[in-house]
């Protein structure tokens, strides 16, 4: 019983932190799948986009070309990470912070 019980309190802090992105007129709605708390991230509040591409390597051999992830900083300091190949609307994010969003910085 005990094994059981720690098992599910390791595993329930991951599961809390899994969340959808939808868009709004304002902004990026995030969506806590298990616990239904929303926040909203506005446009006009991002400051950077910073886009990286990781590779899996081995042996200093790449096994798999890699991921693409999109780290938007906002002037509040936080971040939000999100990535094509964990959202089905990614680029549907992507267009609208383009397109409601001035100044940001693309790094």
């Amino acid at each position: 019983m005990f094994i059981v019980l720690s098992f599910f309190l390791y595993i329930s802090t991951d599961l809390f932190k899994i969340f959808s992105l939808t868009i709004s007129e304002r902004g990026i709605e995030k969506k806590q799948i298990i616990t239904n708390q929303k926040r909203l991230f506005l446009f006009k509040d991002i400051i950077s986009i910073e886009r990286k591409k990781y590779n899996v390597r081995s042996s200093g051999r790449i096994i798999i070309d890699g991921y693409h992830l999109s780290i938007l900083k906002f002037k509040n300091g936080e971040l939000l990470t999100i990535s094509p190949d964990n959202f089905d609307n990614y680029q549907d994010i992507m267009q609208a912070i383009k397109n409601n969003s001035e100044g940001i910085t693309f790094i």
